[in-house]
């Protein structure tokens, strides 16, 4: 759509036709990879599922799926065995439209390698790189610890660093290519790195992903238009961007993952999950949704004030919190995203440095002075020792 006007000289801040393969096409991203000299994992493109199993069952071992393109998002699948991928792979196979999926588009079997899941990611210009590197954390789980089943994304830990060397050996050797093809916007890479520090790129995000275009607002200060329009004319000003923060986006779910055991309809990652009582009907689940999505749910759920995580307040939207409420196309999960802020534990004690030490923490994650005065001066009354009996 935007191929028009950037071909008559618009300044676009996003991706291109060509850079747009990298991240679609995961043989061509693959391809790029190994051009650059990152060690890629070993991996084979199948257009049908009986191939894969045949595949699988020669091999012997645990392999990870993963759609190419506009691919079905629940046939990405972690195996724990050849076993395991081998009964996923004939369930698809009775899906139709996962055997449609899988003949339009095709999906990659790679090796599966032991390891931590991380992703580093950078503005690219006329001018290279920023100054700075956006090291993120995926958490896939539902829930805490790691538990539950697989989502798209339950949340998201972002930190800006000056020196990165996951930047430097999955994002730097990329520079030629990306001025090759003209790109101009947010490039991020996914990598596994394993217990001995090598890491090894998973897939390429050539755009702001979702949720962490939140983190990126929180951490760029100013006008968020102006930033990308200079980045685009090569002279970012790199004080605008907070160095050394962190922020961190979760995701809520607002009713329990239904996986439709009546209309046959496949759950990312789980194939059965529902609430006491039965399925409900997606009228029914509509109308809870609406009572979730009001702002009074989200400001009853949110802890104290001085808690560690604190709801991170927007300076240039009347402090609102950056709330973003979108329906999953694969599971029927309603689900609120907003920014978390890490702040620095509040001292305790009643003399005048801890105050005015509170009072400069809560200032420094984005309060306005007299919230971080009320917040400190409560903390000061909450410090008094309690009288023995």
């Amino acid at each position: 759509m935007l191929e028009p006007y950037r071909k008559i000289g618009y300044p676009i801040f996003g991706c291109n036709l060509e850079a747009v393969e990298w991240e679609l096409d995961r043989e061509v991203g693959q391809k790029v990879m190994e051009d650059c000299g990152m060690a890629c994992i070993p991996g084979k493109t199948f257009h049908d599922y009986d191939s894969a199993i045949a595949y699988v069952k020669k091999q012997g071992k645990a392999f990870v799926s993963k759609p190419s393109g506009d691919g079905e998002r629940a046939m990405s699948y972690v195996a724990n065995s050849a076993a395991d991928l081998v009964y996923m792979l004939q369930r698809w196979n009775k899906i139709p439209k996962y055997v449609q999926a899988a003949r339009e588009m095709g999906f990659i079997l790679q090796e599966k390698i032991d390891g931590i899941e991380m992703a580093v990611g950078g503005w690219f210009g006329p001018d290279g790189w920023s100054k700075y590197w956006v090291e993120n954390f995926e958490n896939k789980k539902l829930m805490n610890g790691d538990l539950g089943v697989n989502t798209g994304e339950m949340g998201t830990t972002v930190r800006v660093v000056k020196k990165s060397k996951l930047a430097d050996q999955v994002l730097k050797p990329a520079t030629e290519h990306l001025h090759r093809v003209g790109y101009v916007g947010y490039v991020d890479v996914n990598c596994m790195i394993t217990h001995d520090g090598t890491p090894y790129p998973l897939e390429w995000t050539m755009r702001d992903g979702w949720p962490i275009r939140h983190n990126l607002t929180a951490l760029i200060e100013g006008d968020q238009a102006q930033w990308m329009l200079d980045k685009l004319n090569g002279k970012v000003r790199h004080s605008d961007l907070q160095c050394g923060r962190y922020r961190a986006s979760a995701l809520v779910g607002s009713h329990d993952w239904r996986c439709a055991a009546r209309s046959k309809r496949e759950g990312s990652g789980s194939s059965r999950a529902g609430h006491r009582g039965g399925l409900r009907s997606d009228r029914d689940w509509d109308r809870r949704d609406n009572i979730r999505r009001s702002p009074q749910c989200v400001q009853r759920n949110k802890k104290g004030e001085d808690s560690q995580f604190t709801v991170l307040q927007d300076r240039h939207r009347s402090r609102a919190v950056e709330e973003t409420a979108s329906r999953s196309s694969a599971d029927g999960l309603c689900r609120w995203s907003f920014i978390l802020g890490v702040t620095m534990p509040l001292k305790k004690g009643k003399s005048k440095e801890a105050v005015k030490s509170n009072i400069k923490t809560e200032m420094k994650a984005g309060k306005p002075q007299k919230q971080a005065v009320a917040i400190a001066l409560n903390q000061k009354r909450h410090s008094t020792p309690k009288m023995k009996k």
